[in-house]
Parts: C-alpha cells; structure tokens; sequence
C-alpha cells in the first residue's frame, strides 16, 4: 500500500489514523496520528484528532490531551469544540475555574448555538459563587438546548440565584454524542472515508484502480509508474512496525457484578462464569471473594478480578476502577445486586443506623456504581446496567416502610437512567423478584437470628437464587436491539408480601 513505498506520506498518515477510529482502532489511530504531527507539526486537525482519542480512550494520559487541545487552538483559534473540550479539562480536571471561564466563553462566541457551553458555564459560575452570571448564562442556555430547562435547573439558577451558596446537586445533560463525534468532525470524517475509498483498497479486484487513485495523492516524479507496475498483489492494511502499534487481543465480554459472595449475586456469577464471560466481582468479603476466584478458574478456567470495599464507598469504587488495567475496563454489563434490608419495625420504632444503612447501599451505593461505570459505557456507546430491586418497590408493606422507599427509589432510578442513557445506545433494565432463598437477605434483615429468618420461608416454595440469575442472564444475552426494561417475578405461591400460600412446598404435598 501507500505508506509501504511512501512511509512519509503525511496525508496517507492522516487518513489511515481516520480510518483506524472509524474502526474503533485507537492504538493504531493514535499511532497514526502523532506520525502526521512528527512529519508536519501544524498538520491541519491532527492536534484536535489525536486530542480526542487520547481523552477519551486513554484516561490516564488526560493532561497530554490538554496540551493537545491547546496546540490545536493555537493552529486554529476557530475550532470551537477544541475551546470547549480545553475548557471542560480545566474546568472538571486540573481546578482552573479562571482559565475554564474563559474557554467556556470563547467557545460561545464561535459558537454561539454550542449546546452545552452555556450551560457549563453557569454551573462555573453558580459553583463560584458568582449567582447573577450563572443566571445569565442559564437563561442563554435553555435559548441554545431547552433540555437543560428542569425544575431543579430553575431553582438552582432563578430562584435561588440571591442566595451565598447554593448546594449544586444537578448535571448538564450528557451530550447525544462523544465530542470527538460532534457534527464538524462527522462532516470531516464524511468527506475523509470517501477519501479513504479512493486511496485504500478493500480486495483483490479494487486493487489495480485504487493503486491509480493513489498515484493522485503522490509527489509527481518519475518512478510512480514503476511502483505501481511493480505492486501486484494486496498488501496488509497496516504494515507499520507491530512494536509501535500492536492490537491487544480482544477479549471476551466483561460484566461486574456487586455483592457477588452470596444468593443471587453468586448465583448470576456462577452463570456468567460457566458461559464464558470475564468476570469483576465485589464484595465486602475477601475471603469468600477469593474463594469463589479459585473456584471459578478452576471449574469454567475463567477470568476473574475480585475487589474488596463497600459500595457505601463512593471512594472505594473510584479507587477500584482507577486500579482496572486496560484490558479491563470496558466493561459491557454492570449488574447492581448489592443490596439489604435491616429490621422490620414500625415506622415509629424503627433504627436510624438501619434505616442510614438501607439508604446507602440500596440506594447510595447502586448510584455510585453507575456514576464510576457509566462513564465509559457512553463512551464507548456500548452497555447494560441491571439494576436488582424488589417487590417491594412496587408493593409497599407493614414495618417495611424504608426498605420498601429505597426500592421504589431503585424503580424510579432504573427508569431515568434509561431515560439519560438511550441515546448513547445503553440497556437499563431491572429485574424486581419477590421472596427468594438460597440468599442472606432475611438473616441479615434479623440480624443473624436463623429461627427467624427461616420462618419467612416455611410451608411455601419461594423462587431461588438461580432462577433470578436465570432471569439476568437471559435480559443480559438479547440482541443489541432488544431492551428488557422491567421483570416482576414472584413464586407461584406468592401473590403479593403478604399474600402466601403456605399449604406445604409442592414435595410435601406430594409426600402427603
């Protein structure tokens, strides 16, 4: 191919680093990308190019993308999206308000339709304490995208706007693509593929007319026609050192699963893992964790990563997927099943440290999970998070009241992260069982009181463990296309909480 007679081809550079993100190549891309710098520093959009692959498809190389987005400026101080990707970086990333302010202004004024600078930047300026610009800058931005129009959104910069300090607790909407997919660089990648076609060949009976598009593209001298009377069969795609630019093998698909040391989070494990998928299990147990680690890899030879922290632990969460290699951070399904009940008292009687610890990890601990893995499902526009919430979040019962609330909370989430996550073509979906054994659920709602928790389950058949994983398992393996959002499922002796058969489990009858 080109770069084989003409290694220093910076355009062929240019256009093979396209080719290899359209592709979804990012180490060949960038490779690509930082080669076209190296012939021609101020190559047209490569700063801007290679800034956006490495911002968002290497994270922990953020502040070269900044020097990236800068450079990009400076070659042209026209692109706004260079502007606003710089001013989200000092804004979010490196605590220059200052600079981020500035950027975020300067982008509106290239951009004057942008839709999601103004907005920002009232957040800036509401969180700087500086409520009067925040107001003018969230007035312009509901005129750009009327989206970021919420009640919330109007008290927070309308109402409130008078008050010193003003607890921020909203986001600006996520953008409906990627910035390194805004519609400019759609438009450039359009124009860039058709190049592609006329430059690349795709098989053996293009070759012959592509390799006399390509002649197009070189220098005019006279050994061009012999080059091409001398390339007679099809060459690799990419012939450039492999040291430089070596695909990691693909691996198979990743799913997390919280609270995987027992009942259906073991039980969704024990399905995954025979089936193939690589597995990070959490838990706030070691040694469960690495038991099941061994017994896994031992009878399925799977891939297994355990952590050890709580989902209470906004901290903790974050520092496990800081601590995620490479290769495992694309994570394809997140499964929230952590998840209790503490006590079963009346409203009046109830403990705060059970109702504080119900709160947090139902409800606390399933947001900061999907905050920490979301992310990269957006970017990636791939994903599916199963949320494990319960009958109880449909069906409120006596002595239940804040379990039965964290539940519903559970409902109403998995409802509006779909609603967020659609249009970066993310699966929410919620699996809402009634009584289940084989689980831990009543010992730890009576803490630890086995006579008790035995009790919940006598003289009726309640679903297992293993049929709610079924359950999961079958929501997680549907075509790309096909969302299930919600599963209400229940024993056939149960109708509702209170509503029980409890005239023997069907082996008794069948013994009597």
């Amino acid at each position: 191919m080109l770069l084989q007679y003409h290694p220093n081809h910076q355009d062929a550079h240019f256009l093979q680093g396209e080719l290899s993100e359209i592709k979804e190549n990012f180490i060949e891309a960038s490779y690509h990308f930082r080669k076209t710098i190296d012939l021609n520093p101020t190559y047209p959009n490569a700063h801007y190019r290679l800034a956006n692959i490495v911002l968002y498809q290497f994270e922990d190389e953020t502040p070269q993308a900044s020097e990236l987005f800068e450079k990009a400026i400076e070659l042209d101080p026209s692109n706004a999206d260079a502007h606003y990707q710089y001013a989200v970086l000092q804004d979010e990333y490196f605590n220059q308000p200052t600079k981020a302010i500035e950027y975020y202004r300067e982008t509106i004024e290239l951009q004057p339709d942008h839709p999601y600078a103004a907005y920002d930047l009232a957040v800036l300026y509401q969180r700087m304490g500086m409520p009067e610009e925040a107001k003018a800058a969230y007035e312009l931005a509901k005129k750009i995208n009327p989206a970021v129009q919420t009640p919330q959104n109007d008290a927070i910069f309308v109402i409130k706007s008078n008050q010193e300090e003003t607890p921020l607790v909203v986001q600006a909407p996520a953008p409906a693509i990627p910035a390194a997919t805004s519609n400019e660089l759609i438009s450039a990648l359009q124009e860039d593929i058709r190049r592609l076609e006329e430059l690349i060949i795709s098989n053996q009976t293009m070759l012959l007319a592509t390799q006399q598009t390509m002649v197009n593209f070189l220098p005019h001298h006279a050994e061009t026609n012999h080059l091409i009377e001398e390339v007679k069969e099809e060459q690799p795609e990419f012939i450039e050192p492999t040291s430089a630019v070596e695909t990691p093998k693909v691996p198979g698909k990743i799913v997390v699963i919280t609270g995987a040391t027992a009942g259906i989070g073991k039980a969704t494990a024990d399905l995954f893992a025979a089936n193939g998928y690589r597995l990070i299990l959490t838990g706030r147990r070691s040694e469960r964790l690495e038991d099941v680690k061994a017994e896994y890899e031992s009878k399925y030879q799977a891939e297994v990563l355990i952590k050890t922290f709580d989902v209470r632990d906004p901290f903790s969460i974050d520092e496990m997927m800081n601590s995620l290699e490479e290769n495992w951070q694309d994570i394809d399904i997140l499964v929230n099943n952590a998840g209790l009940a503490k006590g079963l008292e009346p409203i009046h009687e109830g403990k705060l440290e059970d109702w504080e610890t119900m709160i947090d990890t139902n409800i606390k601990g399933l947001l900061y999970m999907t905050r920490a893995v979301a992310p990269y499902m957006v970017k990636r526009r791939k994903g599916h998070i199963i949320n494990i919430s319960s009958t109880s979040g449909k069906e409120v019962y006596p002595n239940g009241a804040v379990y039965c609330a964290t539940k519903t909370a559970v409902e109403a989430l998995t409802k509006g992260m779909r609603l967020d996550l659609f249009k970066h073509n993310i699966r929410v979906s919620q699996v809402a069982p009634g009584a289940v054994e084989e689980t831990e659920f009543s010992l730890v709602r009576f803490e630890g009181n086995t006579e008790r928790a035995a009790q919940v389950y006598e003289n009726f058949q309640p679903l297992r463990a293993s049929d709610v994983a079924e359950t999961i398992y079958y929501i997680a393996t549907r075509p790309d296309h096909v969302n299930i959002q919600d599963v209400l499922m229940l024993s056939t002796q149960q109708a509702s909480f209170n509503l029980i058969d409890r005239s023997g489990r069907p082996e008794q009858l069948v013994a009597t």
